[in-house]
């Protein structure tokens, strides 16, 4: 987990963020084996999910207070004994750092762009961020959805059935200054 600390004279807090549910070895140990493919690849994974989940614990015993990003995580959290609280990140859109290009004209697609290192994993949610944008098509206007990430073809019945007026680009994995670029680049970014 990502660690913050603020010392004070004589006082020390200690937050940390998590994000992994659910917060047991097993069940996390099994969920990635499930959602990676159940090769011998997945077992490599979800033994560092395991190393993960071990580091996790030693963080979550150590801080004051775990900050989970969902109630289901931190009702888990709880259950396991941890002193966790919901809050979820602040819904603003913040402008990207550097120059945005111009849009063409008002008439050009508004550009939305899903990163995920798993499309199709159903953590990530997706599919909803499609069923959204599909609603906004509706409403009017054209729209371009780009797509980083592995495993498209999991989720290629939902985008078959999109409205016409939507456009869909599939990148597949990229590096990391490249995803960077095209974060700058659209009108919205989903973060899952």
């Amino acid at each position: 987990p990502f660690l913050a600390v603020a010392s004070r004279p004589l006082a020390r807090r200690v937050s940390v963020a998590a994000w992994f549910y659910p917060h047991s070895a097993t069940r996390r140990a099994v969920s990635i084996w499930q959602h990676s493919g159940r090769g011998p690849k997945s077992i490599g994974l979800a033994a560092k999910g395991l190393l993960h989940h071990r580091n996790d614990v030693r963080g979550f015993k150590a801080a004051d207070v775990v900050i989970a990003a969902t109630a289901t995580l931190a009702d888990d959290l709880r259950r396991s004994g941890v002193n966790a609280v919901h809050s979820t990140p602040p819904a603003e859109v913040r402008a990207a750092l550097g120059e945005r290009p111009a849009r063409a004209s008002d008439d050009s697609p508004r550009r939305l762009l899903v990163c995920a290192g798993d499309l199709g994993h159903p953590r990530k949610n997706v599919v909803l961020a499609v069923d959204a944008l599909d609603l906004l098509s509706r409403a009017g206007g054209a729209w371009e959805l780009e797509l980083i990430g592995r495993n498209a073809v999991a989720i290629r019945h939902r985008l078959e059935r999109l409205a016409p007026s939507v456009s869909v680009i599939v990148r597949g994995p990229l590096p990391s200054n490249d995803v960077q670029l095209r974060m700058r680049a659209a009108d919205l970014l989903l973060v899952p």
